[in-house]
C-alpha cells in the first residue's frame, strides 16, 4: 500500500517535470527557429543546462508539494475514520439536515433508535416521524429557531418507532452557516430519553399525588436549620398558613400568624428539642391573612450532627381545624345528651316525688282541716292557732309540688298567641311592685315585634323567678334591666341544654348589677334542687323551672356572666310566625272552682265509692263524705273496686278514684264501669295534669287535681250525685 502510494507521488511529480521540460524546449525551439541570426552552440549548451536545472526544480517542488498534500489526505482520511468509528459507535443518532429540515445525513443508530435505516430517512424531515400534534408544535419552533439562527438546545420531543410505539428524543443541534452567513442547514444529535422521561413523569406524578394527599389531609412538612435559620417550607405549609410564597418562611414568619397566647409553648417546645432531643409535639392556633383563626397540629424530629449537637430540624404541621371542632361539636352533644338524660330522670323522679307527696301532703291538709274544725267547735284557740301553722306549711308544700309538676312537665299549659310587649309590660308593672325601691327596674323594648306563642302564667312566673334571683345577686340594692327585642344567632350553645342555637329568635333578656356567676357554679345553675342560698331559704327549683318553660315554648337560655360583672340571662323564644308545632298539645285547662266561703251543701245518703291506692288519703276522704252526708263505700285497690261494683252496680250514685294507680289506672277503672253503668258520674283525681287531658275525651268526666280541696270535692260530688239519688 505504501510502495503504491509512492510510485503514485512519483509518476506525479515526474509528469509535472516531464511536461515542464517539454514545454521549455519547444518553447527554447521556437525562438531559435524563428531568430534570425543563428544561435551559438555555447548558448544552447547553456540554455539546455537553465532548463535541465529548472526542470530538477519543478520536480523537487512538485514533489514537496504531492508528498504534503498526501499527507494531509492520509491524516484527513484517518480523521474522517475515526470520526464516522466514533459516530457509528455512539449511542446518540448524529445527523444534518438542510434549512427545510430535510435529512441530509444520518448515522446507523437511527435504526436502533427507530428501527429505519439511514437510507430510509434521507429526504424526509424529523416532523414525518412524529404524531400529528407533536409535529406541529416542532414544526413551529423549527421556524422559530431557523429564522435566529438559534442553536437547537436539548429540545425534547415525541417520534413514532417503526413499529408505532412512541419514543422520546432529546434534540440538540448547531447551525451549519455558509462563508456569506447564510443558513446551510444543521448537525446535531438525537439521544433517546424516553426511560427518563418516564422516570421523570413517574416522579412528578408521585410528587403530585403526594401534595394532593397532603393537600386532602391538610398536612405540609418543612425543615429548619437552627444553624442558618433558614427554613424549608412545602407548597401546602404556605396553603395552611393562608400566606404568599413570597414570604420568608420560617419561625419568626409563623409567629406573625400564631395566637400570641399559644407562642410560649410552642417556643418552649422548641427549646425541649434542642436541649433533650425529643421530639416536637405542639397544638397551636393561627389567624391567616383573611382573618380565619384554624388550629395547627405540629411534629418535628431533630437531627444530631456527630458531636451530639442538633443542627436540623424536620417536621409536619395540620391543620386540624375540622378535627378540634368535632370533638368540641362531639363533647357539646355528650353534654347535650347527658343533660337530657338527667333531667329526664330528674323529671321522672320529680313527677313520682310529687305524686306520692301529693297524697301525703292530701292526707296532711285534710286531716289538720278535720282537726282544725274540730278544735274550733270546742273552743281550743291554741290548738287553732298551731294548726293554722300547719296548714300554711301545707300551703307552701303545695306550691312546692306545683313547682315539681311544672318541671316534670306534667302541668298542662295554656298557650296562647300574644303580643309580648304589652304581656311583658303588664309582668315587669307587677315585679316592680314586688322589689324593693331600691331596685331599678327598667324595661327597654323593641316596637313592632312579632307575636309569640306562649302561656302567660308561665312566662309571668319565669320573670318572677329571674327577678327574685337578680334581687337575691344583688342584696336588695341595684339596677334589673329587662329587655325584648329580636335576635339572631349563629352557633351559640344554649348553657341550659347545651344544643346549638341558630337562626331568629325573639329575646327576652333579664340582666341585673349583682355579683355575678363563678365558673363552677355556672355548670350547675339550672339543676333541679341546686342553690347557693343557705338552708330554708331556697329550693334550688327557680332556674330549673325557668329552664322547663323556655324549652317547653322551643327556646333557648344564652347566659353571660363574670364574677362582678353581674348576670345576662338572655331567654330566646322563636316567633309566632316561625313555629311550625305548638310546644305542647293546647288544653282547655277550665277547672271547676268554688270559693272558700261558699255555704255548706249536704248529701242525702247517696252511696258513693272511693278508690285510692293511698288507704290513709282513702280514709281522709271517705271521712269528709260521711260528714257531707253522704254514705261511703273506701277501697285501696283498683281490682277490688270493680269486684264491688260489679256485685251491685246500680248500688252506686257516684265514683271518686285516683288515676295513678297498680292493676287498673283511673281511667280504665271507669271506662270498664261505664261499659256496665254507662250514666255513672265519675270524679278523676291526680296530681298530673295530663290526666285531664285524658278524662277529656270523655266528655262526662270530672276532674280533680291532687291535693283536692275538701270543699271544691264536696260541692262537685253532691252536684253529680244528687241527680242520681233523686232518680
Amino acid at each position: 500500500m505504501i510502495s503504491s502510494a509512492k510510485n503514485r507521488s512519483s509518476v506525479g511529480a515526474v509528469s509535472i517535470a516531464v511536461v515542464f521540460l517539454l514545454t521549455t524546449l519547444v518553447l527554447l525551439s521556437l525562438q531559435v527557429f524563428f531568430l534570425e541570426s543563428p544561435v551559438g552552440a555555447q548558448v544552447l549548451l547553456y540554455s539546455l543546462l537553465f532548463i535541465l536545472l529548472t526542470t530538477a526544480l519543478v520536480y523537487t517542488l512538485a514533489k514537496r508539494t504531492e508528498l504534503r498534500q498526501r499527507a494531509d489526505y492520509t491524516r484527513l482520511r484517518e480523521s474522517e475514520t475515526r470520526f464516522r468509528a466514533l459516530v457509528e459507535s455512539a449511542l446518540d443518532w448524529s445527523w444534518e439536515v438542510d434549512a427545510e429540515g430535510v435529512y441530509t445525513y444520518c448515522s446507523p443508530q437511527c435504526e436502533a433508535l427507530l428501527d429505519y435505516r439511514p437510507d430510509e430517512l434521507i429526504g424526509k424531515t424529523p416532523f414525518d416521524l412524529m404524531p400529528a400534534g407533536e409535529a406541529l408544535r416542532v414544526r413551529s419552533l423549527f421556524a422559530d429557531i431557523v429564522r435566529e439562527k438559534r442553536e437547537i438546545n436539548a429540545l425534547v420531543n415525541t417520534n413514532l418507532h417503526k413499529s408505532g410505539c412512541e419514543v422520546v428524543l432529546e434534540t440538540s443541534g448547531t447551525p451549519i452557516i455558509s462563508e456569506s452567513g447564510g443558513l446551510i442547514g444543521y448537525r446535531g444529535v438525537d439521544r433517546d430519553v424516553t426511560a427518563r422521561m418516564r422516570t421523570e413523569m413517574a416522579l412528578r406524578d408521585s410528587e403530585q399525588r403526594l401534595r394532593d394527599a397532603q393537600c386532602f389531609a391538610k398536612l405540609g412538612h418543612w425543615e429548619l436549620d437552627l444553624r442558618t435559620k433558614k427554613s424549608l417550607w412545602s407548597d401546602e405549609v404556605f396553603r395552611i398558613l393562608g400566606v404568599s410564597r413570597r414570604m420568608t418562611p420560617g419561625p419568626d414568619t409563623l409567629r406573625k400568624f400564631m395566637n400570641p397566647a399559644d407562642w410560649p409553648a410552642y417556643a418552649n417546645c422548641i427549646t425541649q428539642v434542642q436541649e433533650n432531643q425529643v421530639e416536637h409535639h405542639a397544638v397551636y392556633r393561627i389567624r391567616r391573612e383573611d382573618g380565619e383563626e384554624r388550629w395547627i397540629e405540629c411534629r418535628a424530629r431533630p437531627f444530631a450532627t456527630s458531636n451530639g449537637e442538633v443542627h436540623r430540624l424536620l417536621g409536619v404541621i395540620q391543620d386540624i381545624t375540622e378535627r378540634k371542632q368535632a370533638e368540641d361539636e362531639k363533647e357539646r352533644m355528650q353534654r347535650e345528651l347527658q343533660q337530657a338524660h338527667k333531667m329526664e330522670a330528674l323529671g321522672e323522679l320529680s313527677g313520682g316525688i310529687a305524686h306520692d307527696f301529693n297524697n301525703l301532703l292530701g292526707i296532711i291538709i285534710g286531716y289538720t282541716g278535720l282537726a282544725g274544725n274540730a278544735a274550733r267547735s270546742m273552743g281550743a284557740d291554741q290548738v287553732c292557732d298551731y294548726l293554722s301553722h300547719v296548714e300554711n306549711a301545707g300551703a307552701r308544700a303545695k306550691k312546692l309540688v306545683s313547682q315539681l309538676l311544672a318541671f316534670s312537665r306534667s302541668d298542662a299549659s295554656n298557650y296562647q298567641v300574644l303580643q309580648p310587649l304589652s304581656l311583658i309590660g303588664e309582668d315587669v308593672d307587677m315585679l316592680r311592685s314586688t322589689l324593693p325601691t331600691s331596685i331599678q327596674v327598667q324595661l327597654d323594648a323593641e316596637q313592632d315585634l312579632p307575636e309569640l306563642l306562649v302561656d302567660p302564667v308561665q312566662l309571668q312566673q319565669v320573670i318572677l323567678n329571674l327577678g327574685v334571683n337578680a334581687r337575691d345577686a344583688m342584696h336588695g340594692v341595684g339596677r334589673l334591666t329587662i329587655r325584648l327585642r329580636t335576635t339572631s344567632c349563629v352557633g351559640a350553645e344554649c348553657s341550659a341544654c347545651h344544643q346549638l342555637v341558630n337562626g331568629e329568635w325573639l329575646e327576652l333578656s333579664v340582666s341585673d348589677s349583682g355579683s355575678g356567676i363563678s365558673a363552677e357554679v355556672r355548670e350547675r345553675l339550672f339543676d333541679p334542687f341546686f342553690t347557693t342560698k343557705p338552708v330554708g331559704q331556697g329550693t334550688g327549683m327557680g332556674l330549673a323551672l325557668v329552664d322547663r318553660i323556655v324549652h317547653g315554648h322551643n327556646g333557648h337560655i344564652l347566659v353571660a356572666t363574670d364574677e362582678g360583672a353581674g348576670v345576662n340571662m338572655r331567654l330566646l323564644f322563636p316567633p309566632h310566625k316561625l313555629v311550625c308545632t305548638k310546644p305542647g298539645e293546647e288544653l282547655d285547662n277550665e277547672r271547676e272552682s268554688f270559693s272558700a266561703g261558699r255555704e255548706s251543701v249536704k248529701a242525702h245518703g247517696e252511696r258513693v265509692l272511693v278508690v285510692d291506692d293511698e288507704s290513709e288519703l282513702t280514709e281522709y276522704l271517705g271521712e269528709i263524705l260521711h260528714l257531707s252526708g253522704f254514705e261511703v263505700v273506701v277501697s285501696n285497690s283498683s281490682r277490688h273496686a270493680l269486684e264491688l261494683f260489679l256485685n251491685d252496680p246500680q248500688g252506686f250514685d257516684l265514683l271518686i278514684s285516683d288515676q295513678t294507680m297498680p292493676e287498673l289506672s283511673g281511667v280504665q277503672l271507669c271506662e270498664r264501669l261505664r261499659s256496665v253503668r254507662p250514666d255513672l258520674p265519675v270524679i278523676l283525681c291526680s296530681g298530673f295534669s295530663e290526666v285531664y287531658a285524658q278524662s277529656m275525651q270523655h266528655t262526662d268526666f270530672s276532674f280533680m287535681s291532687k291535693p283536692v280541696d275538701a270543699e271544691a270535692l264536696i260541692a262537685l260530688a253532691v252536684r253529680l250525685a244528687t241527680p242520681m239519688s233523686g232518680g
